[in-house]
């Protein structure tokens, strides 16, 4: 029951992560094509949530320096949660090149670009 409860405090974040993604997805893929709109976004939120997981894991090792065990819990719920949204964007990558098994080989100058 206290990790549902510790993670109904990350809902802000889930929310945040999703409508951005929705905001990233629906402009690229007007602009662009859909593929690119998908390559751009596991890019962005790939980046991010690994940027987002070192941020909360360096705040828990502070918090407990502390022994503010508040700030812990907190941080380390947002943490857990960013660490999910990381393990889902790697699923996306996995997902987006089982179904396009020569897309790297049809973009030989974006090889580098997923991840």
């Amino acid at each position: 029951m206290n990790a549902m409860i510790r993670s109904v405090r990350a809902f802000p974040l889930i929310i945040l992560l999703a409508v951005l993604a929705a905001i990233i997805y629906f402009t690229i893929a007007s602009r662009t094509s859909k593929d690119h709109a998908k390559v751009l976004l596991i890019n962005i939120f790939g980046w991010l949530n690994i940027i987002l997981t070192l941020i909360f894991y360096i705040g828990v090792a502070y918090a407990w320096i502390e022994h503010n065990d508040f700030v812990v819990d907190l941080s380390a719920g947002f943490a857990v949660v960013s660490m999910i949204a990381l393990g889902i964007v790697l699923i996306a990558r996995w997902r987006f090149l089982k179904n396009r098994p020569n897309y790297q080989n049809e973009h030989p100058r974006k090889r580098g670009l997923l991840l």
